[in-house]
């Protein structure tokens, strides 16, 4: 009997923890995007790149769908947003998106030492199998996102 209350027990636990990890539902990323690059305070003209350009800017290369607005290089503004095919690609997305982070920092400490403050400050974060990237002064992009993302 204490056997079967354990097995009960555990897998209660179970759909308990899966129900908390659900996947966020489906997002459009290009309006995820279009609504950061609208809505904030962007010091630079942002530019859209192709797919495959986003994919070797970040390393991504088994993103579902990616939205990417690259700054002119005078400043580090970035918006990107990828859609993998499951969490644990994202997790490896999210982690190589840190990485572009870290390598922009670097770079610009070099340069323009006022950039590097500002890619502190980067909001990169994901939701389910989505990865998503902001570089702006403006501090709402964390807010927007996460509304974005409910």
């Amino acid at each position: 009997m204490r056997k079967l209350a354990i097995l009960i027990a555990s897998v209660l636990c179970v759909m308990i923890a899966s129900g908390c990890a659900a996947e966020t539902e489906q997002v459009d990323i290009k309006e995820l995007a279009e609504t950061l690059r609208e809505t904030l305070r962007f010091e630079d003209e942002l530019t859209p790149v192709d797919e495959k350009t986003a994919g070797a800017l970040y390393q991504i290369d088994d993103a579902v769908r990616s939205c990417v607005y690259i700054s002119s290089g005078a400043t580090a503004e970035e918006i990107a947003a990828f859609e993998l095919k499951d969490g644990g690609a994202a997790e490896k997305a999210l982690e190589k998106a840190q990485g572009r982070i870290a390598e922009q920092r670097e770079n610009f400490a070099l340069y323009i030492p006022e950039e590097a403050d500002r890619l502190e400050r980067a909001v990169v974060e994901r939701f389910g199998r989505y990865v998503v990237v902001c570089v702006s002064a403006d501090g709402a992009a964390g807010e927007i996102i996460s509304d974005f993302m409910e």
